[in-house]
C-alpha cells in the first residue's frame, strides 16, 4: 500500500528524497500514476532526482517525461532547469515554451499579474496593466507593466513601471514624460513588484493621481502560500516521531498516521507478514501497482 500513503500525502513522501531507492518499474508506476495530487513542476522534480542517482536511469528518463506535461511548469524553470536536465529533448522545450506562450496570449488581462490603475484625472491612463515578463531594457531589476490600446483608439499603450526606487506612470511612445510618479520609502512592507496603491502624485498628467490596485495572477493565486519548497535531502528519512504510531499503521490503522510517513521511514516498516488478503481496506483498488511498489520496498527492507 505504498502507492497509497504516496497519494495520500505526496509532499512528505515523494519529496522527501526516498524516490532515490525505487527501481524503474516502480518509479515509472508513480509517475505515471493519474491519482498522484501533485503538479507537473512537482512530478518532474520526482523524476529528475531520480536520473540523477544514476547514469543508468537516463534512458528510463527520456521515456517517463512525456507523463509529464511540460506546458503546465513555469517559463524560468523549463528554461533554467527542464533544458539542461540531459534527459528531455531540447525541441520538447521549446514546444511547451511556444505552448505557454500562446495561453498567456489566449488569457484575458485580470487572469494574469496585473495591476488596476483608476481614479486618474488623465481619463486614458485609467485601465488594467499587464506584468510584462521580458526585459525592455530600463534595468536590471525593472517591473513593467503595460496597457495595450484597444484597436478602436486613438491613443498610445501606456507603461506602469518600477526604476530604481521610484513607481512612474507614462506613455510608451516616451519613457521621459512622467504622468504619475510614486516614490518607494525603505520601509515599504510590499513585495518590490506589486506596485504601491496610494502614495501617487500627479506629474505631468491631470489631478487626481490614481489608486493602483495588484493582483497576482489566476495561477499563482491558487497557490499562494504553498509554494514549492526544494526538498532537504541531507535530512531526508529523519523523523521523530514515535515508532509507535508507525507499528498502528502496519496493523491496519490507517486513519491518521499515514501524513507522517516520510518515503525513508516507509522502507522500514514491518514487511506484510502474516496479513491476509481480507485485511485490507476496500477502497485501495490498485492492487496490481500497489504490490509492484510493495516489492520494490521489501527488497530493500
Amino acid at each position: 500500500y505504498a502507492l497509497y500513503y504516496m497519494r495520500e500525502s505526496p509532499s512528505t513522501t515523494l519529496l522527501s528524497g526516498g524516490t532515490v531507492f525505487l527501481n524503474a518499474e516502480s518509479i515509472e508506476a508513480i509517475i505515471c500514476d493519474q491519482d498522484m495530487d501533485v503538479d507537473e513542476h512537482t512530478m518532474f522534480n520526482v523524476l529528475s532526482t531520480w536520473v540523477k542517482q544514476d547514469e543508468d536511469n537516463v534512458d528510463t528518463g527520456k521515456t517517463l517525461v512525456s507523463n509529464i506535461n511540460l506546458s503546465f511548469i513555469k517559463t524560468d524553470y523549463l528554461k533554467n532547469v527542464v533544458k539542461k536536465c540531459g534527459f528531455v529533448d531540447l525541441s520538447d522545450v521549446e514546444v511547451a515554451l511556444k505552448e505557454i506562450e500562446e495561453m498567456l496570449a489566449n488569457q484575458s488581462p485580470d487572469e494574469k499579474e496585473h495591476v488596476l490603475v483608476e481614479g486618474a484625472g488623465k481619463d486614458e491612463v485609467n485601465g488594467i496593466y499587464v506584468r510584462m515578463e521580458e526585459d525592455i531594457g530600463l534595468g536590471g531589476e525593472e517591473v513593467m507593466f503595460i496597457k495595450e490600446a484597444k484597436e478602436d483608439e486613438y491613443c498610445p499603450d501606456y507603461g506602469l513601471y518600477l526604476l530604481r526606487s521610484t513607481w512612474s506612470i507614462t506613455s510608451c511612445v516616451d519613457y521621459s514624460n512622467i504622468l504619475y510618479s510614486c516614490e518607494v520609502t525603505e520601509d515599504a512592507t510590499s513585495p518590490r513588484h506589486q506596485a504601491p496603491k496610494h502614495g501617487w502624485e500627479t506629474i505631468g498628467g491631470g489631478d487626481p493621481p490614481p489608486i493602483c490596485t495588484w493582483n497576482p495572477s489566476k495561477d499563482d493565486a491558487k497557490t499562494s502560500g504553498k509554494g514549492y519548497v526544494a526538498p532537504n535531502l541531507a535530512d531526508s528519512g529523519t523523523n521523530n516521531k514515535s515508532l509507535t504510531s508507525y507499528t498502528d499503521i502496519a496493523n491496519g490503522d490507517h486513519d491518521d498516521g499515514c501524513h507522517r510517513l516520510s518515503l525513508r521511514t516507509m522502507l522500514n516498516l514491518p514487511t506484510d507478514e502474516g496479513h491476509e488478503d481480507d485485511d485490507y481496506h476496500d477502497d485501495m483498488d490498485d492492487s496490481n501497482t500497489s504490490r509492484d511498489i510493495e516489492g520494490c520496498l521489501a527488497r530493500h527492507h
